[in-house]
């Protein structure tokens, strides 16, 4: 080890002079590491990074197990899909006989919708659980000033439906939506299912004040007894099922405040109905209550 010693001078100012003591600063020069350190270091780097790479392959592999459990129900349902409808992906369309449309609009009118909002992941449900049973709850405010649709290009009941049920399609489908009009408030990633079915697409919402402001929300008249009723947005409907008529979708699914009393805030249903798309599948339609599952 090698000792420098620096010797203070002092200095003079204008009175007294000012002294500094000797004093002794030490550098220290480190010897050079030997075979053997450096070795030690060396494989003290080695461990890090075998143990920063075990932490990284367990964080990822964790999440894609996690990941392929929640979707593993939804593959084997895709799959199903696949496995019953041969011509599935052809791009063949046809109008099913009315007793398969009757034994269709019974899985449709169960069918659940998640729709993922980006605030949370919501559930809507048309079964009414057992008491005690978590459910049957309030669906968020936007569902009561609003009327949202949804909407796939996928084909789960086959051929007859849509064969058109592709990534391609359902781009077209997204492309569709951005320039439809009227304009939609918002429009969210989602997936509709029941027993025997899975289908991914999208719900459409249109607030009722965006109708207005683009000029298009029909006011509600009273209206005589053989007259039908116009729906106030009659408009955002007709778009939407233009849009499923172009990817070859025969239905779209559509929820909207029904009020059934004098006070609104308390005496309205959200309603879940089916509605087809095209002429000859009018046994598809359906309606029920809807609920926050």
């Amino acid at each position: 080890m090698l000792t420098f010693r620096k010797k203070r001078k002092s200095f003079q100012t204008e009175g007294d002079e000012v002294s500094w003591p000797d004093r002794a600063e030490q550098v220290d020069f480190p010897a050079e590491p030997t075979l053997v350190q450096e070795f030690v270091l060396a494989a003290q780097d080695y461990w890090v990074l075998v143990l920063t790479t075990g932490l990284l392959v367990f964080f990822f592999s964790s999440y894609f197990l996690v990941r392929n459990r929640e979707d593993s129900e939804e593959a084997k349902m895709i799959i199903a899909n696949r496995q019953k409808n041969p011509q599935y992906g052809k791009g063949e369309v046809r109008i099913p006989s009315e007793d398969k449309q009757l034994v269709m609009r019974e899985e449709l009118r169960r069918v659940s919708a998640t729709i993922y909002t980006g605030l949370e992941v919501l559930k809507i449900q048309v079964q009414v659980p057992a008491v005690g049973e978590k459910g049957h709850r309030r669906l968020p405010d936007t569902f009561y000033n609003s009327v949202h649709f949804g909407v796939s290009a996928w084909g789960p009941f086959g051929p007859e439906f849509s064969g058109q049920s592709t990534s391609a399609m359902h781009q077209k489908l997204r492309e569709a939506i951005s320039r439809m009009t009227p304009k939609p408030t918002m429009v969210y990633k989602s997936k509709f299912s029941s027993e025997d079915f899975y289908e991914e697409g999208f719900t459409v919402q249109f607030s009722f004040d965006d109708l207005r402001k683009q000029g298009i929300f029909i006011p509600r008249v009273k209206r005589k007894e053989d007259e039908k009723e116009v729906l106030p947005w009659k408009h955002a409907l007709d778009g939407i099922l233009k849009i499923a008529r172009g990817v070859g979708k025969p239905y779209v699914i559509q929820w909207y405040p029904n009020q059934w009393g004098q006070a609104s805030s308390e005496h309205v249903n959200i309603i879940q109905e089916v509605i087809p798309s095209r002429a000859g599948l009018q046994k598809l339609k359906t309606s029920s209550v809807a609920w926050k599952g």
